[in-house]
């Protein structure tokens, strides 16, 4: 049976996963629970989760951590989206339940994606929210450009964005989107309102797989660069070919001199470009004139 400190005891206990606070890995790495809001999504069972982050924190009181403590706007957002905020508890304690229900991983960081994942990704968000997405129309001849130029933090800083989005603002019918600005909610709307979404590798792309659809066409198609083959990781390769999308990747390698992989921060310099892990220089020119001819320029 399971049991909290008010001593009471569940018969069964359903177990989501993980919660992390980084945004690729938390909309990736909760694979065990879309899995199981196939089966429970009409439940009022509680999802049970890990939550690392909370628990090195600490928060007081194991009802205001368990009900109330899901104070991350990413988590609390995307729980939300799920439609499985009310549902979540944290565990703290040792869990014990005569039935756990749970699933294996349909995803592992960098190393596989399982077949059982683009089904369960798409019936994870909240049926009222597939609903709304279903209804948005798509924007004909519009290209939207996925910048990551306005972080001062982060993983990675792709060197010479700056310029790019200046060359791309004389285009009419190419929008620089600033995913950091939009809400979730916001942004799982561009994959159905864009023919096209361009840009560098960001987590905010990963949304595509979670968008409801009736064919694949009407999600927008994906053509990402790359500042050469060292700054992709095979996560990218494994969705493309689980999901198969067919999204297109176009490597921009600088040219000899400038640069041709990816340049890790040193902590101990004073340098801004420490706030970010590491910084990839790209062919700046390649990928300007690859937006012109996509945008028909």
């Amino acid at each position: 049976m399971t049991r909290n400190r008010r001593g009471k005891n569940q018969d069964i206990a359903l177990y989501g996963g993980t919660i992390f606070e980084h945004f690729g890995h938390l909309l990736l790495d909760l694979s065990r629970t879309y899995q199981l809001l196939r089966l429970f999504r009409r439940s009022k069972e509680t999802i049970w989760f890990h939550y690392p982050e909370k628990t090195k924190r600490g928060s007081g009181e194991e009802k205001g951590v368990q009900e109330a403590g899901l104070d991350h706007p990413l988590v609390d957002e995307w729980l939300r989206c799920l439609g499985i905020r009310k549902r979540v508890r944290l565990i703290r304690r040792t869990l014990e339940s005569s039935m756990l229900v749970s699933s294996s991983v349909l995803y592992r960081d960098r190393e596989f994606v399982t077949a059982d994942f683009p089904a369960a990704a798409r019936a994870a968000l909240a049926p009222r929210l597939r609903k709304r997405l279903l209804e948005i129309e798509r924007v004909p001849g519009r290209i939207a450009y996925f910048s990551r130029h306005k972080l001062q933090q982060g993983t990675t800083c792709f060197e010479g964005e700056q310029e790019v989005v200046e060359a791309l603002s004389q285009l009419p019918n190419v929008d620089v989107i600033c995913a950091e600005e939009l809400s979730i909610r916001e942004k799982l709307k561009l994959f159905r309102r864009y023919p096209v979404i361009t840009g560098f590798p960001q987590a905010a792309l990963h949304l595509k797989y979670f968008v409801p659809y009736h064919q694949p066409g009407e999600l927008a198609s994906l053509f990402l660069f790359t500042a050469g083959p060292r700054s992709l990781n095979s996560n990218w390769v494994n969705l493309d070919r689980v999901f198969g999308f067919g999204d297109r990747l176009l490597d921009c390698t600088p040219s000899p001199g400038a640069g041709t992989s990816p340049v890790t921060a040193d902590p101990t310099s004073d340098s801004a470009d420490t706030n970010f892990q590491r910084r990839n220089p790209f062919a700046v020119g390649q990928v300007i004139d690859t937006m012109r001819a996509l945008a028909g320029q």
